[in-house]
């Protein structure tokens, strides 16, 4: 595979993404599989692996000889009544099977590269999908953030003004200034956070470093997804790195298979054809030999007996990364499915209890503190459960959207990722 048509969509792409700033979840992924060195060099090792798989099936190139025999010194001439020249063609004949077994190795192992390109399609889509949803919760935390700084800063107004006529401590005035410079520092922090995103995200798109990427349009997350039987079920089934452990282990059995028949001798076929001069000029002897030929397998038991043994020990050990690749992938599929369950629900309760409690506890608050009737404590920290609450319904909703992603990746679910995208 040419790497020329890679090279110009990457320059092409390099020289006219640079000023798009808005970006949904399909475009990005597209952007990012259509340059990605990784994935070239996996489909270039998938490539190479399919092309091993012809040449495994071929009988060895036959031998072809060119013989001068007898010649007298020290001129090297053909007067001895025995020179003679010779042509000798010689085939080696692999014992039946070994030719069939070497084929499905070779085929078995092409399965095995092409498998892990569609691992690390998915692994890749993953890892871009995650930074972009982080973008995402940063640009909605920001605005809560920006928004109730100046909450804070009415709220020490107040606790001014009351200090001033002697109604409230000094402690009142510095508590909601801490309180503004930490949500100050937060929004300080995010920045940072954003910047690292889009750097890693620009990094896998080969796009450059100060490219911008101001906007991202997520798809919106399934309302509910199936039972964790289903999904299960469905990444055992179609899980590309299954698919590549049970490939290799394929392959390693058909190397056991030919490692069982190298004990048997390989043959070889030759046929000779010789001339030499006839005493007294009589004309030309010509002369035709057919030979066949086989190995000894006199060292079995060092030799093929310990290839045998080799690939046993490989088939088993691929039996073995199949049972652990299993477990581990219906493990982490438990997890992720707790993780959106758990994320549903409290999402579900800060929206429907929590935050409108919250909120209408603020103004009661805030006009007993003008009057005396509740401490600067109680205030402050009505204040801080709204934004907290509204704060952990953008952390949730993440969440979800990350487990979401990791499900897709172990193939557990398919979220429609070529979508375009869509409103939150």
């Amino acid at each position: 595979m040419s790497l020329l048509p890679i090279v110009a969509i990457g320059l092409s792409l390099w020289s006219t993404d640079t000023t798009q700033s808005r970006w949904t979840l399909a475009e990005f992924l597209a952007l990012v599989e259509s340059v990605s060195p990784e994935l070239t060099a996996a489909r270039e090792r998938a490539s190479a692996a399919q092309a091993r798989v012809g040449p495994a099936s071929r009988l060895p190139d036959p031998m072809v000889e060119l013989g001068l025999m007898n010649r007298s010194l020290p001129r090297f001439g053909r007067s001895s009544p025995v020179a003679m020249d010779q042509i000798r063609v010689a085939q080696s004949i692999p014992t039946p099977g070994k030719l069939g077994a070497a084929s499905s190795a070779a085929r078995e192992r092409a399965d095995v590269d092409e498998q892990q390109l569609g691992e690390a399609r998915r692994r890749l889509r993953w890892r871009a999908t995650i930074d972009l949803i982080e973008i995402d919760r940063i640009d909605r935390t920001r605005p809560l953030l920006e928004g109730f700084v100046p909450a804070l800063k009415s709220l020490e107004d107040i606790a001014t003004a009351r200090y001033a006529v002697g109604q409230a401590g000094q402690p009142d005035v510095i508590r909601a200034q801490l309180e503004r410079a930490r949500f100050t520092e937060e929004l300080v922090m995010l920045d940072g956070d954003r910047r690292a995103a889009v750097a890693r995200l620009n990094a896998m798109a080969l796009r450059p470093p100060e490219a911008r990427i101001d906007t991202v349009v997520l798809p919106p997350s399934p309302d509910s997804i199936p039972s964790l039987g289903a999904l299960v079920e469905r990444s055992l089934r179609e899980r590309p790195l299954l698919g590549a452990r049970r490939a290799t282990r394929q392959a390693a059995g058909s190397d056991r298979h030919r490692a069982e028949l190298e004990r048997w001798p390989d043959f070889e076929v030759a046929l000779t054809y010789g001339q030499q001069p006839m005493f007294g000029g009589a004309g030309t002897d010509r002369m035709l030999s057919l030979m066949v030929g086989a190995t000894v397998p006199i060292w079995s038991g060092s030799r093929q007996r310990q290839l045998r043994r080799e690939a046993e020990a490989m088939e088993r050990m691929a039996s073995a990364d199949i049972v652990a690749t299993e477990a581990e992938t219906q493990a982490r599929i438990g997890e992720l499915v707790s993780d959106v369950e758990r994320a549903a629900r409290l999402d579900s309760l800060y929206r429907k209890t929590l935050v409108p409690q919250a909120r209408s506890a603020v103004a009661s608050a805030l006009a007993s503190y003008r009057t005396g009737g509740v401490d600067f404590e109680t205030t402050i920290s009505v204040q801080l459960a709204v934004v907290r609450s509204e704060l952990e319904v953008v952390r949730l909703s993440a969440e979800r959207a990350r487990a979401l992603a990791e499900l897709e990746y172990l193939d557990a679910i398919s979220l429609g990722a070529n979508a375009k995208g869509g409103s939150r």
